[in-house]
């Protein structure tokens, strides 16, 4: 079985319209990224008590904390990386996930060597304190980070990927840089992909629902049914915006996305972990 999630920013700002449009089409999960309009990161540990809260209320899990770690030039100072760490694992911790999800560092010039080896220097680091705190950090492959490419993740990975760091396979993220997420990516990385981000890009760059673009996700999902894949699928169409720090879909577009991925997911007879009941207007 798959467990389905999404990143209900995508559908709408405040939390209450999140809760209702997940419920709408039967998903239990969230990846926990925007709520009231501003980032997880910038929360207080009573408002993420309070949002963990109304989840529960609504039979919402957790299936990752959508970090913005990394999401920044490499020479961040190690200090300031270590408070941010401690925070999420604070956070992932009340709103009952393991999964953090991190990036792995912008460039600060044209020189390689010190991008390298500074982004696996921290993320190093940031494995040690993962490993102490009980977290396990998600490295997604983002455009302009160190991991945007096959090879660049599957270095961290190969360096530091176990029990307290993975990565998330985000398909649309490497078609847009020019790599080809099956048979590529997938056959690099299976050993350490704990999460997939599910969105579709089209040939002239726009998004669109999974099935609809050049992420070959027939393919990719039978090849993760197959291998016994059990984690999470992550709904992140961006279908109405993408941008560095997230995107949007809204609530008109966002059940066209869950039926597009549903009916893959039909096709090949693999079923979903049963979730929240649908309201009664879908059914």
């Amino acid at each position: 079985m798959v467990t389905l999630s999404a990143f209900a920013d995508e559908v709408a700002t405040d939390l209450a319209d999140q809760v209702a449009a997940l419920r709408a089409v039967g998903i239990g999960h969230v990846d926990v990224r925007g709520v009231g309009g501003r980032n997880i990161s910038t929360l207080d540990t009573a408002e993420v008590r309070g949002t963990r809260d109304t989840l529960d209320a609504n039979e919402i899990g957790v299936a990752s904390l959508a970090s913005p770690i990394g999401k920044c030039p490499v020479d961040i100072p190690l200090a300031d990386l270590y408070g941010q760490v401690e925070q999420a694992a604070t956070y992932a911790h009340i709103l009952g996930t393991p999964l953090v999800r991190v990036f792995s560092f912008y460039p600060t010039g044209a020189d390689d060597t010190a991008w390298r080896d500074g982004a696996l220097e921290r993320l190093g680091a940031m494995t040690s304190w993962a490993r102490d705190s009980g977290i396990t950090l998600l490295v997604e492959n983002e455009k302009g980070t160190y991991a945007a490419t096959v090879d660049g993740c599957a270095e961290i990975c190969g360096a530091f990927g176990g029990d307290y760091l993975g990565t998330v396979l985000d398909a649309a993220n490497y078609v847009q840089c020019g790599q080809a997420p099956y048979p590529d990516a997938y056959r690099a990385l299976r050993p350490w992909i704990r999460h997939v981000h599910v969105k579709d890009v089209a040939a002239d760059g726009a998004m669109v629902v999974a099935g609809k673009g050049r992420c070959r996700w027939p393919e990719l999902l039978e090849a993760l049914r197959d291998d016994g894949y059990d984690g999470y699928l992550s709904l992140e169409p961006h279908l109405l915006h993408a941008g560095q720090f997230g995107g949007f879909t809204g609530p008109e577009l966002f059940p066209g996305a869950v039926a597009a991925l549903r009916g893959l997911l039909a096709e090949l007879a693999w079923t979903e972990l049963p979730a929240v009941p649908l309201s009664e207007e879908m059914v």
